[in-house]
């Protein structure tokens, strides 16, 4: 039963002035690991108050409403989610990671965004006021995971806002006597979709096991090249309207209506900035059985992280007609994986259509 589902997963080193700097991790992580190793060993040994925070306790993870996480499990974990705002014309909606609002927005509101709709990622200002507010004195990191650059500003609008907030939050805490440094990293993820989701589910697993900071964030970032996002369009002319998809690995024989008319749907892969079609199937369901038949085979196969995130435009509860779910449940049960189940964002959702899937997980590379 659905109810069964789980709701529980080239560097730049870029200096500022003389006290903050930030790591802007857009294709490698080599150069700045030993600026990171540093900085932990510094803080190795804690006076007894520091030593009872647990290093989950003093790291803020932030990413943003794209990610389609569930609302309880964030909400556990003490994610941060940075809003989205969507625009066409003179429509506007923000998305805030609201799975109610987004399982409306989908049924209910999406054919008012039909055509090409405009995403907007939290200003500047806007991201470092919201990281500024859950900043407590505990809090000696925030790392960022950040829609893939690709798709959004999202990524250096955080990169500024990590500027600013890091010398404002430096010079205060040196004046209440605060001597511990304060760090923010921002990692572009590189992945379409909800891909980026299993990078801050692991993330979690890894805070939570006390994994030392620079052993978090190089493997946070060796993951990146791992995740791969199986997607199921239900609308073929909005996934071509709003560019959802770079047009070069899209067949042609789908941009001229073929597909439509025909009733075939494709299943499409995206790894990184290279999207393909694996296959085309005779409607949704078959589509949707196909990619969550693809999911269990590469869960079988050994996953790099132990998460997969998956997201539906609509109503939940309506992935219990994909037939392949109760055995994808029983197989990340089995393979010790946890299944992330969430309403699509809005801003996916305007992407793909109402009632669209899209599965994340991090994959082997030869995954075909």
């Amino acid at each position: 039963m659905l109810t069964d589902l789980p709701t529980k997963t080239q560097c730049r080193l870029t200096h500022y002035d003389h006290e903050t700097h930030t790591y802007s991790l857009s294709g490698g992580f080599e150069r700045s690991l030993a600026e990171v190793a540093s900085t932990a060993s510094r803080l190795a040994t804690p006076g007894p108050k520091l030593a009872q925070i647990r290093l989950a306790k003093r790291t803020l993870l932030v990413t943003d409403a794209a990610s389609d996480l569930p609302s309880d499990w964030r909400t556990s974990a003490g994610v941060l989610l940075l809003p989205i705002k969507l625009r066409n014309g003179e429509i506007s909606r923000i998305d805030d990671g609201d799975e109610a609002a987004a399982s409306r927005f989908a049924m209910k509101h999406l054919a008012q965004f039909n055509g090409r709709t405009h995403t907007l990622a939290a200003s500047v200002d806007t991201t470092g006021e919201l990281i500024r507010q859950h900043v407590t004195d505990e809090t000696d990191f925030v790392l960022q995971i950040a829609m893939s650059s690709m798709r959004s500003n999202g990524y250096a609008n955080s990169l500024t806002a990590a500027q600013k907030l890091m010398a404002k939050s430096s010079r205060e805490r040196r004046l209440a006597g605060n001597t511990r440094p304060f760090k923010m990293w921002v990692v572009d993820s590189g992945t379409l979709f909800n891909g980026h989701g299993v990078l801050i589910a692991e993330g979690v697993r890894l805070l939570q096991e006390n994994v030392a900071l620079p052993q978090m964030v190089q493997q946070v970032d060796a993951l990146r090249r791992r995740v791969q996002t199986l997607i199921v369009p239900r609308d073929l002319n909005l996934f071509h309207r709003c560019g959802a998809l770079p047009e070069a690995p899209i067949s042609h024989w789908f941009s001229r209506n073929v597909g439509r008319l025909l009733e075939r749907l494709p299943v499409a892969l995206a790894s990184g900035d290279e999207v393909r079609v694996m296959s085309t199937q005779n409607g949704f369901p078959a589509a949707a059985n196909a990619a969550v038949s693809q999911a269990i085979r590469c869960i079988e196969g050994g996953l790099a992280a132990p998460f997969v995130c998956a997201s539906y435009a609509g109503d939940i509860a309506d992935l219990r007609h994909i037939d392949a779910v109760g055995k994808l449940i029983a197989t990340c049960d089995q393979h010790g994986v946890t299944l992330l189940t969430s309403a699509m964002s809005m801003t996916n959702a305007a992407a793909l259509g109402a009632g669209s899937v899209l599965i994340s997980f991090a994959g082997s590379p030869d995954f075909q």
